[in-house]
């Protein structure tokens, strides 16, 4: 029969310093019972490494990087209309979202990518009403109320109002540099970071290099703030009080994003001095 090959025969000599507690025949002194839980345990630990894995895009996901739109569709007095047909179009890419309310006369558009839209809704008794256009940012949770008026269903209602110039859904607090800031304000070496200093309560200094990133937000600790693009975490800590970041956004391929700098959802808790 022949002999099993001891573990420490294999180990390299550099570290038998280390394993001067372990006996020479630590491999054949296990009970093939113990090793067979040794081996499920293993098992185990591989199946649920590989289920974290698979995972990981569900979490990266979890970070909002859309918009939504809320509304609730009501009678001329002010009763829900439930049933009715909501058309959310993108009127930039022409992209339509289908949703109907329930019997609260609400519905909820979520995911919606940031852009303009235009909202068609549709009920029997009812005109059609089409609202004027709606401009969503980036994590912006916007809510809107319709009223319907009396009629047939080919008559066409126009809607024509402000939009509100104050968040009603959330209260954190940020600046959301749009498209037409970044297109067209002047920017020293086209870093699309800088940009960050727009925002009430930024300071610091953005540079070139990857390790270059020292932001204080609201006086917050320098070198805490997150980044995130598309979703993904792109802020590796550094050495305070400073930040680095492992992706450059070119300017002409940047839509637009948020300065967050207080009062941000608990979805952003790993961030110390503000989120973009």
């Amino acid at each position: 029969m022949e002999r099993p090959i001891s573990l420490m025969a294999k180990m390299p000599r550099a570290n038998l310093p280390l394993l001067r507690a372990i006996p020479a025949n630590a491999d054949q002194t296990l009970s093939p019972s113990c090793r067979g839980r040794v081996k499920r345990y293993l098992r185990n630990l591989l199946s649920f490494s590989i289920f974290l894995w698979l995972l990981s895009p569900l979490f990266a996901g979890a970070q909002v990087i859309t918009a939504s739109l809320q509304g609730q569709v009501l009678d001329p007095t002010g009763a829900a209309v439930p049933g009715a047909s909501v058309d959310v179009q993108n009127t930039a890419t022409s992209e339509v979202v289908h949703v109907t309310t329930g019997t609260d006369g609400f519905f909820l558009a979520p995911t919606l990518p940031p852009g303009p839209y235009q909202v068609t809704i549709k009920a029997k008794g009812f005109k059609t009403l089409v609202s004027n256009t709606i401009v969503l940012e980036v994590d912006q949770k916007d809510q809107e109320h319709f009223k319907l008026e009396v009629g047939a269903v080919t008559q066409t209602v126009s809607v024509v109002e402000a939009a509100p110039l104050v968040e009603r859904t959330t209260s954190d607090s940020g600046q959301v540099i749009d498209t037409n800031q970044i297109m067209n304000l002047p920017l020293n070496a086209r870093e699309t970071y800088q940009f960050v200093l727009l925002a009430p309560g930024v300071q610091g200094s953005v540079g070139l290099g990857f390790n270059q990133l020292a932001l204080e937000v609201n006086g917050g600790i320098p070198g805490t703030s997150e980044i995130l693009i598309d979703g993904i975490h792109s802020a590796p800590p550094l050495v305070n009080p400073i930040a680095g970041y492992t992706v450059f956004p070119p300017v002409d391929a940047t839509q637009e994003f948020k300065m967050e700098t207080s009062n941000y959802s608990a979805q952003f808790g790993d961030a110390g001095s503000g989120i973009i």
